[in-house]
């Protein structure tokens, strides 16, 4: 991401935040509360949601989830932890390699 599109994208989040952009009203309400999203920040809508926000985020992930900045200067996050596990899930199912299940991995075991 470039400089200036990270902070015209900062400058966006932060006037979404405070309430400083302008809202439009649908036609069925009483008040206008509906903010318009830029058309670069839009994924495409398809039947398999993880799927393209994983896509969109992380282009080529099958050929680049080796490179450390590509993954450094992108996330996704996420509300709430079951949709966590399901974009993990989804991404672990793009690499390819076998699957390891830690069971702990809260110490470490000093070697003597």
């Amino acid at each position: 991401m470039r400089i200036k599109d990270s902070t015209s994208f900062r400058e966006w989040v932060l006037a979404t935040g405070d309430g400083k952009l302008p809202t439009v009203r649908l036609e069925e309400e009483k008040e206008s509360s509906w903010i318009e999203i830029p058309e670069d920040l839009l994924i495409p809508v398809g039947e398999n949601h993880i799927q393209n926000i994983v896509a969109s985020t992380y282009p080529d992930i099958r050929t680049k989830y080796m490179e450390h900045e590509f993954l450094r200067q992108r996330a996704i996050l996420t509300p709430k932890n079951d949709i966590v596990d399901e974009v993990n899930s989804y991404v672990l199912s793009e690499i390819p390699g076998e699957k390891i299940t830690y069971l702990s991995s809260d110490s470490i075991c000093k070697a003597s």
